[in-house]
């Protein structure tokens, strides 16, 4: 039986970092869907379900805690693991995100091995 390919939705307002986790993932095997900020992923989101949004929490337009409410009041969202991703490390960042509703927390520079983890942690997948 072959498993169905995971489709991960990426937001991130910086073109190199949008870039560089889209071509991780791709190569990886999973199908990537790019959102420039907070507002185009909930535009994104009402046509197509992720199974897993990876997404930077300070953006323009809507903060990534705001996406995150806007995410969880679509069909299909209610369940579908969150991930922060930040250059801030700033103390209680994490726990502000955990406690948001974020499944886990990530810091820029990404380290890959955490986030090939942790993505096979919330897919429950093999691949990556």
């Amino acid at each position: 039986m072959v498993e169905q390919q995971k489709t991960i939705l990426v937001v991130e307002d910086r073109d190199a970092s949008r870039e560089l986790l889209r071509i991780i993932l791709e190569s990886a095997g999973y199908a990537v869907i790019e959102a420039v900020d907070g507002r185009d992923a909930l535009e994104i989101a009402q046509q197509t379900v992720a199974d897993l949004v990876i997404m930077d929490v300070y953006m323009p337009f809507l903060t990534g805690f705001e996406a995150l409410a806007g995410l969880r009041l679509l069909p299909g969202y209610n369940a579908v693991p969150v991930v922060a991703l930040t250059a801030s490390a700033m103390t209680g960042e994490r726990e502000r995100a955990l406690a948001a509703g974020f499944a886990e927390f990530l810091t820029k520079p990404v380290n890959l091995a955490r986030l090939r983890g942790l993505i096979r942690e919330l897919l429950r997948t093999e691949t990556i």
